[in-house]
C-alpha cells in the first residue's frame, strides 16, 4: 500500500489523469447526441443563438427571465463565431472547464490538507461518473462549478496573501459570474464571506463585494429593461406566491420531497432532475437485481454512510481547521435548504459534491489513523 500510494498520490500522476479525462470526456461528448439531453437543455441551447440574433438587451431570449441567462451569455461568443460547429466548441469548452474545476478543488484542498489527502479528494472527484456526461450537455452546472470553485480557491488564497489585491478582485468577479449563472449560489457566497470576514477584513471585503456586484447589477438592469423584473431569475415566483397565499402546508410538503430529491442519486429512483445519460448508484444496482426494495435499501444505506461521513468530516475539520470545516458544512447545508424551499433536483447536489468529498475524505482519513495501526500508508495521508 505504501508503494502504491507513492505511485498514485503524486501531483504529476494527477495532472496526467486530468489530461486523460479531458480527452475521455471530449470523446464522450462529441460522439453522442448529448448536448440537448438535459432537462433544461432546449432552452439553454437556443438562448445563445437568440443573443447572436437579438443582442444582450433583447426581450426575445429563449427561457428568460425564468432561466438565469449567465450560462447562455458565456456560450454566446461561441455561437457568434462557431457557425454550425458552435455546439462542438461549447462542449469542448465545458469539458475543459470541468477538468479545471477538478484542479481548483485539488488546489483548494491543498491549502488545508496534506498534498496526499488533497490528491485523494481530486481523484475521487475526477473519477465520479456523473461528471463525464454532464460536461457535454447544454446545462449550466459545468460552467457554474468552474466559476464557484475558482472563486473559492481565490478567496481562500487571498486571506493568506493580504497584499495581493488582484486575487481578491478576481475572486469577486468570479463570484459575480457564478451568481448570474445561477443565483442559488448567492447564499453560499455570503456565508463564505462571513466565515472569512475576520481573516479578510471589512475593507477588503467591501472591495470584494464591489467587484462581485458588477456583473450582478449589470444583469439585473438588463432583466429590468428587457422583462421589467428586478431579478436574475423568476424561477422562485411560484414559491413567493405560495408565501403570499399562506400555503405553508403545501410549501412544507413539497419541500420534504425537494429535500429528499437533493440526495436522490444515492437514495432513490433518481429519475427526477437527472440527465438522460447520467449514472446513478440506484441504476447500477438495478442492473443486477429486479428487486426494487433491495435496490432502495442498498442505495439508502450508501446515502446515509455518505451523509454521515461528510458531517463527521466537517466537524473534524471545524475542530482543527475552522475555515474550511465551516465552509464544508455550511455550503452543502445551504444548498439543501435552498432545494427545500424552491425545487429539489439531484443535479443540485452534484454542484456541492467536491465539498462533501473534502469532509468524507477527512472522516475516513481520521478513521484510518485511529484504527489502522502501524500502517506506513496511514502515515502517508495524515491531514
Amino acid at each position: 500500500m505504501k508503494s502504491l500510494s507513492k505511485i498514485f498520490l503524486r501531483e504529476r500522476t494527477f495532472l496526467g489523469a486530468l489530461a486523460f479525462f479531458f480527452l475521455l470526456r471530449v470523446t464522450y461528448a462529441l460522439t453522442r447526441n448529448l448536448f440537448l439531453s438535459g432537462p433544461d437543455a432546449p432552452n439553454y441551447a437556443k438562448a445563445p443563438l437568440d443573443f447572436v440574433k437579438f443582442g444582450f438587451w433583447s426581450n426575445h431570449i429563449e427561457g428568460a427571465p425564468y432561466y438565469p441567462i449567465g450560462y447562455p451569455v458565456v456560450l454566446w461568443p461561441l455561437a457568434q463565431i462557431g457557425g454550425t460547429k458552435w455546439v462542438m466548441l461549447a462542449q469542448v469548452l465545458q469539458v475543459f472547464l470541468s477538468i479545471c474545476t477538478v484542479y481548483f478543488v485539488f488546489k483548494t484542498s491543498q491549502i488545508f490538507m496534506r498534498t496526499e489527502l488533497a490528491l485523494i479528494v481530486g481523484f475521487f472527484f475526477l473519477f465520479s461518473p456523473a461528471f463525464t456526461p454532464m460536461s457535454g450537455e447544454a446545462m449550466y452546472e459545468s460552467v457554474l462549478m468552474f466559476a464557484f470553485y475558482l472563486y473559492l480557491y481565490l478567496i481562500l488564497k487571498s486571506q493568506n496573501d493580504l497584499r495581493n489585491h488582484f486575487v481578491l478582485i478576481a475572486a469577486g468577479v468570479m463570484a459575480g459570474v457564478a451568481a448570474v449563472i445561477h443565483p442559488r449560489v448567492i447564499p453560499w457566497i455570503l456565508a463564505i464571506q462571513i466565515i472569512l470576514l475576520g481573516r479578510i477584513g471589512y475593507r477588503r471585503c467591501a472591495v470584494f463585494f464591489g467587484f462581485f456586484l458588477s456583473p450582478v447589477v449589470l444583469f439585473l438592469i438588463r432583466n429590468k429593461l428587457a422583462h421589467n423584473v428586478w431579478a436574475l431569475s423568476t424561477a422562485g415566483d411560484s414559491w413567493m406566491n405560495d408565501i403570499r397565499s399562506a400555503k405553508f402546508g403545501l410549501i412544507f410538503k413539497r419541500g420534504i420531497w425537494n429535500a429528499v430529491h437533493f440526495w436522490s442519486p444515492y437514495s432513490g429512483d433518481a429519475k427526477r432532475g437527472t440527465w438522460l445519460h447520467n449514472f446513478t448508484f440506484y441504476h447500477e444496482i438495478k442492473k443486477i437485481t429486479h428487486s426494487t426494495t433491495f435496490v432502495i435499501v442498498l442505495a439508502t444505506i450508501f446515502a446515509l454512510i455518505s451523509i454521515a461521513a461528510w458531517l463527521f468530516g466537517a466537524f473534524l475539520l471545524i475542530k482543527s481547521k475552522n475555515l474550511i470545516g465551516s465552509i464544508v458544512l455550511c455550503v452543502p447545508l445551504l444548498a439543501w435548504i435552498t432545494d427545500f424551499l424552491t425545487s429539489g433536483d439531484s443535479r443540485h447536489r452534484l454542484v456541492v459534491m467536491p465539498l462533501l468529498l473534502i469532509g468524507q475524505v477527512s472522516a475516513f482519513s481520521w478513521l484510518q489513523r485511529r484504527y489502522v495501526k502501524n500502517s506506513g500508508y496511514s502515515k502517508a495521508i495524515v491531514v
